[in-house]
């Protein structure tokens, strides 16, 4: 069935409308009987970019065409359609609708950036109903709203082959806006939809009372990754959520980033979603994203408390905290519990956690990302840092900027550097370090074996600390990228480093090439016997 309603003209005529209808219902059976095992033909793009000159009611001379459908065709071989920012609107998205219903050779779909809106959703939606291929469907900033939402829901409550939905609203144009009122069809189609794993609903203007809503579909639901960034869910929303999550065994990543939750709603979520208490079952999130949330002290107490009150053991890989008001004291508490001690004991081993009276003890989660840039760390912040590094045994990248360490707490770190070897990325810029910190970073760089990225970028690095620097790389083997800017170094440091960290990329993709293709004649063995 092909939309009643199109653009209107510039004229608004009726007779202009019939036409461009006429034109479109051309498009769709032009090329006859399709054959769904194959790619979208050169007519089927063509029909595409009519379509779209529909939507716009514009017209294109042949030139323009022919570079259009040579780019969709480019982008629509394999498995997957890629037409994404394409300007396409309500017709073109009602076209590539009926020409998908029964095609069984496409599994992904990205129209995300374009203007579709709730009637190019609803033919989106039609579409679901029929086909049993796609699992993957990108929609994000399409002007979608109440009508369209409902429209793509009602169909996944049927639909058992797509896995992954993204919807969020994405940039200031075309923005989706689900509101608060869309969340009860989602949470109904929740319930009866068995295999939908990935649901994005980033700024959708959701609210608290549209997340309390959605929450009463995610105690059953399927979905794994979870996004409700930029939903002023506040502390209210996190309490439905943190229930209905704490009853889901499914979810594997959750953001939350700039929901204005707080110190309260951390408390909340923590206090569900990291441990295993109160009948929760929430063992196997292992990716956070709490970042811009007005978190601080108390907040990341409650998250560090969570952690080593988890019995059996977090699963925590991914710990995102940026943009937030943890302090050095916050910090503290967090390290204590990332490296197995306790979150109101020094930084330390478990068993001095244990003997203050706990009887069971969570071993540290194998985190291995965390992101604490653009909090209020300070120079005091150098010793849990040390602490961390020196004893965290799974953390890979580490993100520091804009903490003002400081030399003091800049020190601290590049001893535990010296002698760590998990880290291979660490991002320092914007710290103030200064000729003061200068010497110990130096000493940290030259001795570190596993390094790949380290950024020191904008720390008032003057002449004489960028020859220290340029000295050190001279003796370091794995750092393969080290931006500098926004320091005043000399002319000859820069080369030195430029020249270094080439060496040793050269070096890396040698000993990469080297291990493939002895895992490539392992493989060769395999075979032959």
């Amino acid at each position: 069935m092909l939309p009643e309603a199109v653009r209107p003209g510039s004229g608004g005529a009726a007779a202009g409308q019939q036409q461009q209808q006429q034109r479109l219902r051309q498009c769709c059976s032009r090329a006859g009987t399709p054959d769904y095992r194959h790619l979208l033909t050169e007519a089927d793009l063509n029909d595409v970019f009519e379509a779209k000159l529909m939507d716009w009611d514009v017209q294109s001379g042949p030139q323009r065409k022919e570079k259009f459908v040579h780019v969709l065709k480019a982008n629509s071989r394999g498995q997957h359609i890629v037409f994404r920012s394409y300007g396409l609107g309500q017709n073109a998205a009602a076209l590539l609708a009926d020409k998908l219903r029964h095609n069984h050779r496409y599994t992904a779909l990205d129209l995300s950036g374009n203007s579709i809106g709730d009637e190019g959703a609803e033919h989106i939606g039609a579409m679901l109903k029929l086909n049993h291929t796609l699992t993957s469907l990108d929609l994000k900033g399409n002007d979608i709203g109440l009508r369209g939402t409902t429209a793509l829901f009602e169909a996944l409550m049927t639909n058992r082959t797509l896995t992954h939905l993204d919807l969020a609203a994405s940039g200031s144009s075309n923005r989706n806006r689900i509101g608060s009122k869309g969340t009860a069809v989602i949470a109904d189609a929740l319930r009866v939809n068995p295999v939908l794993a990935l649901l994005h609903l980033k700024e959708n203007g959701l609210g608290p009372a549209g997340v309390a809503q959605l929450a009463t579909g995610l105690d059953v639901a399927n979905v794994t990754s979870l996004d409700l960034s930029c939903n002023n869910i506040g502390p209210e929303g996190c309490t439905a959520l943190a229930a209905a999550l704490c009853l889901s065994t499914q979810i594997v990543t959750l953001m939350l980033s700039q929901n204005r939750i707080g110190d309260a709603g951390t408390a909340t979520l923590a206090k569900n979603l990291l441990r295993l208490g109160l009948g929760c079952n929430c063992l196997n999130i292992s990716y956070v994203d709490l970042s811009h949330n007005e978190i601080g002290f108390t907040g990341a107490k409650k998250i560090a408390s969570s952690i080593v009150k988890c019995v059996r053991g977090s699963k925590l890989n991914t710990l995102l905290l940026a943009g937030n008001n943890v302090d050095a004291p916050g910090l503290q508490r967090l390290v204590s519990a990332l490296i197995g001690g306790g979150p109101d004991a020094p930084a330390g081993p478990a068993a001095a956690y244990q003997q203050q009276g706990t009887t069971s003890l969570a071993p540290p989660p194998p985190l291995a990302v965390l992101d604490l840039s653009s909090n209020e760390l300070g120079k005091a912040a150098g010793d849990p840092l040390m602490q961390l590094l020196q004893k965290a045994k799974y953390l890979t990248k580490l993100d520091l900027t804009c903490n003002n360490l400081e030399a003091a707490g800049v020190n601290r770190l590049a001893a535990a550097l010296e002698t760590n070897t998990v880290l291979t990325h660490l991002d320092l810029k914007s710290n103030r370090i200064g000729a003061d910190g200068a010497p110990a970073l130096a000493e940290g760089i030259a001795k570190n074996t596993t390094l790949q990225y380290l950024d020191i970028s904008d720390n008032g690095l003057k002449q004489v600390a960028g020859d220290m620097i340029a000295a050190a790389i001279e003796k370091n083997t794995s750092l393969l990228k080290l931006p500098l800017r926004f320091n005043d170094l000399s002319f000859r440091a820069y080369q030195v480093v430029r020249q270094r960290l080439h060496l040793n990329r050269a070096e890396f993709r040698s000993a990469v090439m080297t291990r493939i293709q002895k895992e490539i004649d392992v493989l060769k063995i395999v075979r032959d016997r």
